[in-house]
């Protein structure tokens, strides 16, 4: 009897915050059908990030731009909806909590919108309702569009896993879609065909680049990433590190906020620190990614693999998610245990192939990955 009053609460509750947000739907969908473009434009981009202002996503698509924003006399205004502290908790919410904070989305994204009238471009990250998994519709996005303003919607995430729907819908409707790697790119080719390839960029300027090749001790292995992420690493590592502790001295340097027990081999813990995290790389001597081939592998960013390269960090990475590199000129490639294992040992034992893959890296992200390369692209979308 208690599971059934349990389930009813929680089906009630439900009920309840859908018809409330169901409610602001319908007001919103009365503006699509009765609004009007806006005549003046006096900001040249108005952006709507997908998460809190302290987010990977936020810092790599907006803030770390904003110098170069300023200095080309780019007219822009952020327009977050949910705080650092909220996404922090999000997840702990109960239902009731987590309808609160949907209405609290939609009002400020309402307040947004009104004030986005006035910018040329809306440059929108995967959905103007954030971790609303029931959304259907994008009617805020058309809204913006209804108003006058180019709306672009940036994908650098297979986010159609949690939402098809959604996604596709959105794509639909977007002046131009710009997505992270040529996976995504197929995807939304077949959707939209106004997309732009608009690669993760890095400011190289932070990194401590690596200069001492050579191996001292135990081989210092780095995994960088979210604690969702390193556990999974751990287990999929497990069978890797067995096979590789009984041929080499090595030991596991995670970065990353989270506690984490491994047992099969030497680790040491670093807390991610934005200050700290490449003078840590850099002292590392080999950057490991793996994941398993699905399509959120292949829609990911790779995103700790462009760290470790612009760091100059040899590495072995599976292919799943890494774009832009090239397999023994910029990094290694592994497409299994038993090649991520063997490219481990073939660098450990080749201080010249670390030192070649570990200047190409620093190049190339220098050449192709750089703010200032990637800047021309938002002046691009902005002269629409």
């Amino acid at each position: 009897m208690k599971d059934i009053s349990l389930k009813f609460k929680k089906r009630f509750f439900f009920l309840i915050g859908e018809s409330y947000l169901y409610l602001f739907y319908l007001l919103l969908y009365i503006n699509v059908l009765i609004i009007k473009k806006s005549k003046t434009k006096n900001i040249d981009i108005a952006f709507f990030p997908y998460s809190s202002p302290s987010s990977i996503g936020s810092f790599l698509r907006i803030k770390q731009y904003e110098p170069l924003f300023k200095a080309n006399n780019i007219k822009y205004k952020v327009f977050y909806c949910i705080t650092d502290e909220e996404e922090k908790v999000f997840e702990s919410l109960s239902f009731l909590q987590q309808y609160i904070l949907f209405s609290k989305i939609l009002v400020r994204r309402i307040k947004a919108i009104k004030i986005a009238k006035t910018a040329r471009v809306a440059f929108v990250q995967r959905s103007m309702f954030p971790f609303y998994i029931n959304q259907k519709r994008p009617l805020m996005e058309k809204i913006l569009k209804k108003q006058g303003c180019y709306v672009v919607i940036d994908f650098w995430d297979s986010v159609w896993e949690k939402n098809k729907y959604l996604t596709d819908n959105s794509a639909k409707i977007a002046n131009l879609i710009t997505v992270s790697n040529s996976f995504l790119m197929r995807y939304f080719a077949e959707i939209n065909n106004n997309i732009q390839m608009f690669n993760i960029a890095v400011d190289n300027a932070r990194y401590v680049k690596k200069k001492d090749y050579s191996i001292s001790g135990a081989i210092k292995l780095a995994y960088i990433g979210y604690p969702s992420n390193v556990n999974r690493f751990i287990e999929m590592f497990r069978p890797i590190a067995i096979k590789l502790k009984e041929m080499v001295d090595f030991k596991l340097v995670i970065i990353s906020n989270g506690k984490y027990d491994v047992s099969y081999c030497k680790t040491e813990y670093y807390p991610f620190d934005y200050s700290d995290f490449s003078n840590i790389l850099s002292s590392c001597d080999i950057g490991l990614y793996l994941v398993e081939k699905n399509d959120i592998s292949e829609g990911k960013s790779a995103m700790k693999v462009m760290d470790y390269l612009a760091c100059g960090l040899p590495v072995v990475a599976s292919p799943w998610g890494v774009n832009g590199f090239e397999h023994t000129t910029h990094l290694l490639l592994s497409n299994s245990d038993e090649e991520f294992l063997d490219d481990i040992l073939m660098l450990a034992n080749d201080i010249e192939l670390r030192t070649k893959l570990g200047t190409n890296a620093q190049q190339i992200i220098s050449e192709q990955f750089s703010l200032e390369k990637s800047i021309k692209i938002y002046e691009n979308i902005c002269a629409v």
